[in-house]
């Protein structure tokens, strides 16, 4: 199950202009709730470890793309996005 999900996730990143297929991807997972969905990708390269994420609210007036905008994180941080994204979605 996890390497599907990392594969769908190197799937959906590789979409993304500017996408950089030398980060590795440690952790991908969606979420949808009528018509709102999202997704969360941690990403690791060179020792850092990477927090990417995006997708669709009907709250957000305009287009929505998604865009490789990538942010720092540390370990503990990765881990703690992990767990909690596994938990509140209940993927």
């Amino acid at each position: 199950m996890v390497w599907e999900m990392v594969a769908e996730g190197i799937e959906h990143l590789s979409q993304i202009p500017g996408y950089d297929a030398s980060y590795e991807v440690l952790y991908y997972n969606t979420w949808s709730h009528w018509a709102e969905h999202g997704w969360l990708a941690i990403l690791y390269k060179g020792g850092q470890h990477y927090e990417i994420g995006g997708g669709h609210s009907v709250m957000v007036d305009g287009p929505q793309h998604d865009a490789w905008v990538l942010d720092q994180i540390t370990p503990d941080q990765a881990l703690e996005i992990m767990m909690h994204f596994e938990e509140v979605c209940q993927c």
